[in-house]
């Protein structure tokens, strides 16, 4: 697999470890990795989330850990569209976009303005 920026484990399956607010709240990690390839579409791995966390009556998913997908497409509380969207590429038309700047405000968005990042 080439490497790529912001890619949080290159060797491995583009996976996310899935759990939920309650148990983690209540002290727990319980969860499993799944495998996203083993997905047709967001629905179809929200679906999977569910029915793991069949054991609640709401389950609020927590994607607490990721691997082989970048960071971009990464969120503790959500699932982008845009990571299926990418999984649906070969490799050689994978690009990945380039996170905007999380802090130092204006200062850094001059710089990354000025120095054309």
């Amino acid at each position: 697999m080439k490497s790529i920026e912001n890619m949080k484990t290159i060797d491995t399956q583009p996976r996310i470890y899935v759990g939920t607010y309650e148990k983690y709240n209540c002290g727990s990690i319980k969860g499993k990795w799944l495998d996203l390839h083993d997905y047709s579409d967001k629905e179809d791995f929200l679906e999977a989330c569910k029915k793991l966390h069949s054991d609640e009556a709401d389950p609020e998913l927590m994607f607490q850990d990721y691997e082989g997908f970048p960071e971009c497409f990464y969120s503790e509380s959500s699932v982008p569209d845009e990571l299926f969207d990418w999984l649906a590429l070969n490799e050689d038309e994978r690009e990945t976009p380039r996170p905007l700047p999380r802090s130092n405000g204006p200062r850094l968005l001059r710089r990354h303005h000025r120095e054309g990042l």
